[in-house]
């Protein structure tokens, strides 16, 4: 990772199905202030080199606190547009199970499948 990064907040809109993105450099705003506390897909912060390529994606957030599925949204959300993400780094939230098919796919700039499994106890 390019040590001259820059970090931005960003927030895919559930509504819309677009992406928004500020500097992350003002205390008072933040992920909610984006899209008005709507609901979102995906949220958390961009890594940006300093040539303007994309280096990690991450899914932290203290407003939105999203499971696999946003990550699954995020990455999708990104290969519909077109864009390479084998190089990207997807920073996952502790707890995140991530299947090897599902990394393989990662990896390889596929979309990626997700079934929302429950457990009943």
């Amino acid at each position: 990772i390019d040590d001259e990064a820059e970090v931005y907040l960003y927030l895919l809109s559930l509504l819309d199905r677009q992406l928004y993105v500020i500097p992350d450099a003002h205390p008072t705003i933040g992920h909610s202030t984006l899209i008005a506390s709507e609901p979102a897909l995906a949220a958390g912060e961009l890594l940006i080199g300093k040539r303007g390529r994309l280096e990690e994606v991450d899914f932290g957030s203290g407003h939105y606190r999203g499971g696999v599925s946003s990550f699954v949204a995020m990455h999708n959300w990104m290969v519909d547009l077109g864009l390479n993400t084998s190089s990207i780094e997807f920073e996952l939230r502790s707890g995140w199970n991530v299947t090897a098919r599902s990394r393989v796919a990662l990896r390889s700039g596929r979309k990626i499948s997700y079934r929302e499994t429950t457990r009943s106890g």
